[in-house]
């Protein structure tokens, strides 16, 4: 494969040249698309926030239940998909 020596700066205003020539019609904010990276985003920060919640309660659960690794881990599992289904 050949490598060209075309400085980045080049490159990148021939992108946004190409992606600048669009229709304005195709430019306009879909508002489905808004919608649903909207419920992606939150979506996706709860399930960080529930995670982390979990990953910090491991030591607590250990101690208090007498978990052992394996018991742990599908403690752990479940917790995890319940967050997945909720």
């Amino acid at each position: 494969m050949r490598r060209l020596n075309v400085p980045l700066s080049q490159t990148l205003r021939a992108v946004l040249s190409l992606a600048l020539r669009a229709d304005d019609r195709d430019m306009r904010l879909n508002p489905l698309l808004l919608r649903s990276t909207l419920v992606g985003a939150l979506g996706g920060l709860l399930f960080g926030f529930d995670t982390a919640v979990i990953a910090g309660t491991t030591h607590q659960l250990t101690e208090v239940f007498h978990l052992s690794a394996g018991a742990l881990g599908l403690t752990v599992s479940i917790a995890l998909w319940g967050t997945v289904a909720g």
